[in-house]
């Protein structure tokens, strides 16, 4: 019953409104209904416990009572027949209806002592602890309200008990008050039989002085006078039960419940929730948070550069390219040749261009390139920026210096049986042994590593390298040299003395954030003297690196300009997680 509320709408109203919500109607008005049918049932019924125990309590003494009577009745007629005794003179009736006449109200008294002892005896005896008080045989208005307000307390136990364990604290309160005001009661009856006592004394005290008057009645008269008097007494108290069980069942045939119902249960016509407005409100507030929520989330739990702004938010190194993803075959390691109009290739040109503003003179042209980790894209990068350089008519030579785990030389299908290492450890091989053209351009060579060594950073640091690297500054116009992963291996530091400017690679979606303090602590400690970013492998559908922006340096291309190719149409869903 979660959806019943009751509320009363002043606090000195008697008057309750009871409301429950449903989608039924027929439901909540039947729901209802039989609620207020229980109520008022349970409460007749409380009421017609007092009523039952107290006709169970008269039913069990008017069994004794009569039986008590039946035998002083049986004395009376035997003593009648012992004695020949049809009835008593006239005289000595007249002398002993004024005898009775003193002791009527000590009848009366009796009557009332053996009810209250009755009553005192049930209220100590333990096995009606939990039951309901008969209230109704005794006048005295202080111990009625006390059984009373006893009875109202057994009955809310036993209601909180179909829900709750006698363990429970409430219980356990309801159990005190029942035993402080049972102890109450007890004491109030021992209070009342005391009164009653000392009356019953005065009363024999002035049946007293009749006594003379009646030691003149016949011995068997005034014997058989005694025995009707305590027929009378048994007579007196069992009429008394008798009427008090009458008084009682009438009572009890007119309880009524104390509420009544004013309006009958009605359902409203028109639904009360939900409200069209609300829903409404509700959905445009969700409709426009839920989304920044989504795209909050989303950053919170990446741990991948996504955005130009992870990167700054890393680290100060200026960024001076950003190449998106190629869309052409994984397998195509160039995809800058002379006339291409790609935008990928428009990306090399202007990260060509943008070499301009680093590298300051003719006498500076070795570029580096690293990353944090292996597959970003150095390799990729190395070879098509080295074509881009190729086709503007400059001699360009791309080394592979990886020489742990070569890989360039046979994306390019060039034989690595002579390449750097080889170099270093014979003094029979001559520089032009190792310089190998490509079949790309006539102006693009390669170097490749060579068998790989067991001692790689020792090669690097060999007493030939340094004259090594001027021999080739004399004969080529650009040097690019495709280094290890810097976050796993030293070469990379190694060859940064031979460097104009070092090309640190990050892959979009791939390079982790944190690997970007790699990059920073080189920077800032001066490690490496000149370090540039570039972004690679971006997305189209990453608005902050999309074409429509351009990269910061005056041009922007969009997909589909010069390959003739339309860009395909994505989701909203697709555009927002950049697939």
């Amino acid at each position: 019953m979660a959806n019943l509320s009751v509320m009363s709408g002043d606090p000195k109203s008697t008057i309750l409104q009871l409301t429950i919500n449903d989608p039924v109607r027929e439901k909540t008005e039947a729901i209802l209904n039989q609620l207020v049918k229980i109520y008022q049932e349970e409460n007749i019924k409380d009421k017609n416990q007092t009523n039952d125990s107290t006709i169970k309590f008269i039913d069990a003494r008017v069994i004794g009572v009569g039986q008590e009577l039946a035998a002083v009745e049986q004395r009376i007629q035997n003593f009648k027949q012992h004695n020949n005794l049809a009835d008593i003179t006239e005289q000595s009736r007249l002398l002993m209806d004024n005898y009775s006449t003193s002791t009527n109200q000590a009848v009366q008294n009796e009557t009332q002592i053996k009810i209250l002892t009755e009553l005192r005896d049930y209220l100590k005896d333990e096995k009606n602890s939990q039951r309901i008080f008969p209230s109704a045989l005794t006048s005295d208005l202080s111990l009625n309200g006390l059984a009373d307000r006893y009875n109202q307390l057994l009955q809310e136990r036993a209601r909180q008990l179909l829900s709750n364990t006698e363990n429970n604290p409430y219980i356990q309160n309801l159990d005190t008050q029942i035993s402080d005001l049972r102890s109450q009661m007890i004491n109030n009856i021992n209070s009342y039989l005391r009164s009653l006592i000392t009356t019953r004394q005065q009363l024999q005290s002035q049946i007293g002085g009749f006594h003379n008057n009646v030691q003149d009645v016949p011995v068997a008269e005034r014997t058989f006078l005694g025995l009707t008097r305590d027929q009378m007494v048994e007579q007196q108290l069992y009429v008394f039960l008798k009427q008090k069980k009458e008084e009682t069942a009438i009572e009890r045939t007119a309880n009524f419940a104390n509420s009544k119902l004013i309006d009958y249960p009605k359902a409203s016509m028109l639904p009360i929730s939900p409200l069209k407005s609300t829903v409404y409100n509700v959905v445009i507030i969700l409709a426009l948070i839920l989304p920044v929520l989504l795209i909050v989330v989303i950053d919170l739990l990446n741990t991948r550069i996504i955005t130009r702004d992870d990167i700054k938010e890393k680290t100060q190194i200026p960024i001076i390219g950003e190449i998106s993803n190629s869309g052409t075959n994984t397998e195509e390691v160039i995809v800058v040749n002379q006339g291409t109009r790609s935008a990928i290739a428009e990306q090399f040109r202007a990260l060509r261009t943008n070499l301009q503003f680093y590298l300051k003179n003719e006498n500076e042209k070795v570029l580096l390139f690293t990353s944090s980790a292996s597959g970003e894209g150095k390799s990729f990068l190395s070879l098509n920026l080295g074509m881009a350089l190729a086709i503007l008519g400059k001699k360009v030579l791309v080394m592979e210096m990886d020489l742990r785990k070569p890989g360039l030389s046979k994306k390019l299908e060039i034989d690595n049986a002579n390449g750097f290492s080889e170099y270093i450890i014979s003094n029979k091989i001559q520089l032009a042994d190792i310089i190998k053209p490509t079949t790309y351009h006539e102006n693009f060579f390669i170097i490749s590593s060579g068998q790989v060594p067991p001692n790689p950073a020792e090669i690097l640091l060999s007493e030939k390298t340094p004259a090594f690297m001027e021999a080739l500054k004399k004969e080529f116009d650009y040097i690019i040299i495709d280094t290890p992963p810097i976050g796993l291996v030293a070469d990379a530091q190694l060859l940064e003395k031979y460097a104009d400017l070092v090309i640190y690679v990050v892959r979009q979606k791939f390079t982790y954030k944190r690997q970007l303090n790699i990059a920073d602590e080189l920077y800032r400690s001066g490690k490496m003297r000149r370090i540039s970013i570039v972004v690679n492998d971006i997305s189209e559908s990453k608005s902050s690196y999309g074409y429509g922006y351009g990269y910061g340096y005056g041009y922007g291309y969009g997909y589909g300009y010069y390959d003739g190719n339309e860009p395909k149409k994505q989701s909203w869903i697709g555009k927002l997680f950049g697939k």
